[in-house]
Order: C-alpha cells, then structure tokens, then sequence
C-alpha cells in the first residue's frame, strides 16, 4: 500500500459476493435465497447484498471517481455509490406490475367524459391554467388516485405538487391544516385559486371539480362504483409496486426545488404515465398534468408538440430538454435531479 501511494496509485477491491442479470438463467434460482440470506444476516454477514451486474459496473465507476475512496469497497458500498439511474433503471417487471395495477382501476382515469371529448363545442373553453390549480399529493396515495382519475375525466390540467414522506412540500399542507383548524396534514389537499377554494377529503374535492369544472356531471361511470371501488381495487397499485411513488428519496432530501415546474402530459390510468409519476413524486418534483385521457382536446396539441399523441411526454423548462418514453424520462429525471450527472 505505501509502494502504491508512492507511486500514486490508488487501490480499490472490489469483490461482490453474488452478482446477478436477468439473462444468466442459471444464477436467478439462487436470488431469492441470496437475498433472504442478506436480509436476515445469515451468519452474520455470510451473504452480501447481491448485486445487478450493471449495478456492479456503476458503483465501480463511481468509486474509482471519488478521489476518496480505497481499499476494499463492499456490495452494500456499490449500491450506494450506484447512480440511481442505474439502480433504479425500468424493466420488464416495472412495466408488468404497473399494468396489471391500471387493469385494477378500470374504467377509471382513462377516458375524458363524453361530454367534454373531441368534437364537442367548447370543451377546453373557461377551463383554467394548470398554475390555477394545485393538488398536494403522492403517487402512492388511492385517495389521491380518486382525484386524479376525476381530473382525467373532467379533462382538467393542475399542478401537482409531490407530497411523499420525506417531502419539503409537507410543511406547507401542515400549516394549511393548521390554519384550517384539522389536528393534522390529510391527502390529497386541493387549493383551487381560480375558485378560491381550499380543500382536504378526496370526496369533498372530487364534488367540487365535479360541480365547477364538470357542469354537475356524474361521477365517472360506473358512477356507483367509484367511491366504493378505493377500498376494493384503489390500494391494488400500491400493493402491485411496493415502495414506490410513496417517499422522497434520500438523495434528494433537503435539496432546492427547481426554478419551474417541470410540464408532464399524462392521464391517470396509463402504466407507463404511472411510471414517470412515481419518480416524480420520489424526487420531490412539482409538475403540472397537461391531461390527455382518451377523447382529450388536448391530443391533437401533443401531437404538434411531440409528433404523437401517446403519453406520457415530459417537457422540462429548466433545461430545455423534452421527451418521450417512459424508461427515457426516467432516466432523465435520475440523472438531472438525483444523481446530477
């Protein structure tokens, strides 16, 4: 090791114990036991925390990047060295398990109702902007779910402001709860300046949009459905993709949010929309929902915007950059906003 600083060199060991990749058949039997191992420190310390070779690779790279670092660099050191681009990078199972979640909730949060649809005079006409309306919420949450999938159907565009655990924006609803007189923060919150409206309960939000921006329609059909169908089906999302769209992670605990938010068309019930709104809510990342359910005035924008109508779509003011594709804009907000490379 003198020799080595000597000469200025800078050694680094790293020696994952178990390193695993979806097409390496023979090694994914032993996965779950590895991981079981790790998890309940199986003598003690026995079984490391395994690693996807491209986890491996990054937090390597990482390492020999950091001028601190030498030695013998641990699993449990490359996963944290790991950019969260890389980590957390989209696959086949993140793609299943947030469709079969949307095929829980159908009907509902696909569809722009019949009344307000393509072709109908007006649809868009007297509707606010998206800065006019503010909904505090997470993605993780079904009782905000409701709203949003109500703000498909009204064909409403609204600021979302992430609210997980963790957030820097909690602050703001607990004094709002405050000042309300309610014992404490509920979501989703809803601040409607264009009617000068305040609210907390989904049920309450969901009549007011309903009332104001909907000419009083019913509840999306099957509208007798609906309320009941958060407690049947609402919490199907959340036990389908564990973890994710409910906390700030800690990366970007206590970081400055951007200058301006960031602009996502989006529909509640799309797999790959919910995909991007998870990471959205995990980064602490306000942003307004351009809508574009099914029948949405709004399509035809999109198309002009990004040559397609498909969602989602994220346009980011702060670097200038667009895009679309899911894993793409994930990645993105990875790399912009958590890994900041």
């Amino acid at each position: 090791t003198a020799k080595a600083a000597a000469a200025g060199l800078r050694p680094i060991i790293a020696r994952p114990s178990f390193m695993w990749d979806p097409t390496k058949l023979d090694i994914l039997p032993l996965l779950p036991i590895w991981a079981t191992g790790d998890a309940l420190n199986v003598g003690n310390g026995t079984f490391s925390p395994p690693l996807r070779v491209e986890t491996a690779g990054a937090g390597i790279v990482a390492a020999v990047a950091d001028g601190t670092i030498r030695g013998i660099v641990s699993s449990r050191q490359l996963i944290d060295l790991a950019p969260l681009a890389v980590k957390l990078r989209l696959g086949a199972v993140d793609t299943l398990t947030s469709g079969l979640a949307s095929i829980s909730r159908l009907p509902y949060g696909t569809a722009v109702a019949s009344e307000l649809a393509d072709g109908q005079a007006g649809c868009l006409a007297g509707r606010p902007e998206a800065s006019a309306i503010t909904l505090y919420e997470f993605e993780g949450c079904p009782y905000c779910r409701r709203v949003r999938e109500v703000a498909t159907y009204l064909d409403l565009s609204y600021t979302a402001v992430p609210c997980g655990r963790g957030s820097r924006h909690r602050s703001h609803v607990q004094d709002a709860a405050s000042a309300a007189g309610r014992d404490r923060p509920s979501f989703p919150y809803l601040e409607d300046d264009a009617a000068g409206v305040k609210l907390f309960e989904s049920e309450d939000i969901v009549t007011h949009l309903l009332t104001t921006y909907g000419g009083g329609l019913p509840l999306p059909p099957p509208s007798s459905y609906f309320y009941p169908s958060t407690l049947v089906t609402g919490w199907v999302p959340l036990l389908l993709r564990p973890g994710r769209g409910g906390s700030v992670v800690d990366r970007v605990r206590g970081s400055a949010a951007p200058a301006e938010p960031l602009v996502l068309y989006s529909y509640d019930g799309n797999q790959f929309c919910r995909l991007v709104r998870e990471v959205l809510t995990e980064l602490d990342l306000p942003h307004q929902i351009q809508s574009v359910g099914k029948g949405s005035p709004r399509r035809a924008a999109l198309v002009e915007l990004a040559g397609r109508s498909t969602a989602p779509y994220l346009v980011d003011p702060n670097t200038g950059r667009a895009m679309a594709e899911s894993a793409d804009i994930v990645e993105y907000l990875y790399r912009t906003y958590a890994d900041r490379i």
